[in-house]
């Protein structure tokens, strides 16, 4: 058993990513040359192997501080069948990545950092990863924190992050899979709209999984005869350190627009006021 977890553990780690890659070859939704700008950087943000861990561990570490060492559901899933632990990841990991998700897009700092993702002007599985680390980390403390506090661990988590592994890979890849799961999973002809650039599918698709919350919530958005088409950001660096900076410049520039526009005029009819 123990040399299944860990040929699941590989598989999950490196299998999807060429399983998918090669199915985007056989059954291409979109016709892409074979390699873009920017494919070394989303490698990077792939395998990236020291500050991603680094940092969602830390931050999950103060975290865990700040939470009560006792409670009526603390390691409730500590001896539950391992079926019952996929379920409850899936309706933490679910519940925790849509609202999040939505805070990201409406919240005008954090859509920088969120912008990254949303950057690659090219729909295929390799930009899957493609996050700035304060952005990823954001949408693993919530899951990481509470499936820990719970208890959780064992092969019930293991089967999970081996789906979800696949259906990240898959629901960012230019596969072109059968339309009707769509409207269950989050799969390449859903959440592609999501990455649109055209305006009727802004702030839509935001579900990680499963599509159930964006039906329940009123922000799906799915149309029978046409596909997306138009994707990212063609003036965004396809740099990985670029990609990890700029935010904070856009941040700042946005803070000076706001001084200008807000605090500056107020000040100035102030100062227009006779004595």
């Amino acid at each position: 058993m123990q040399d299944l977890y860990k040929w699941l553990e590989l598989f999950n780690e490196y299998g999807w990513f060429g399983l998918v890659i090669l199915l985007e070859y056989l059954f291409p939704n979109r016709r892409y040359a074979l390699l873009n700008k920017g494919w070394l950087s989303d490698l990077v943000h792939t395998y990236e192997p020291v500050v991603r861990a680094m940092l969602i561990n830390a931050c999950v570490v103060g975290v865990n501080g700040l939470l009560p060492g006792t409670g009526p559901l603390k390691n409730l899933l500590a001896d539950v069948p391992g079926w019952q632990v996929f379920l409850a990841a899936l309706l933490v990991s679910e519940i925790s990545f849509y609202f999040i998700h939505r805070l990201v897009h409406r919240n005008p700092i954090l859509w920088e950092f969120h912008r990254v993702h949303h950057s690659s002007t090219r729909y295929y599985s390799l930009m899957t990863s493609r996050f700035h680390l304060l952005d990823l980390t954001l949408f693993s403390i919530p899951y990481v924190v509470v499936m820990g506090w719970l208890g959780a661990g064992g092969e019930g988590l293991l089967w999970f992050a081996f789906f979800q592994g696949f259906v990240d890979r898959y629901g960012h890849s230019n596969v072109n899979g059968p339309r009707f799961t769509g409207r269950i999973l989050m799969t390449p002809h859903f959440h592609a709209w999501h990455h649109s650039t055209d305006t009727a599918a802004f702030d839509k698709n935001f579900s990680r999984n499963l599509v159930v919350l964006d039906y329940l919530f009123g922000t799906a958005y799915y149309p029978k005869d046409k596909e997306a088409e138009e994707f990212g950001e063609k003036d965004y660096s396809n740099n990985y350190i670029v990609q990890q900076l700029a935010p904070f410049y856009y941040v700042a520039k946005k803070a000076r627009q706001y001084f200008r526009d807000a605090v500056r005029p107020a000040a100035d009819s102030r100062a227009a006021r006779p004595d």
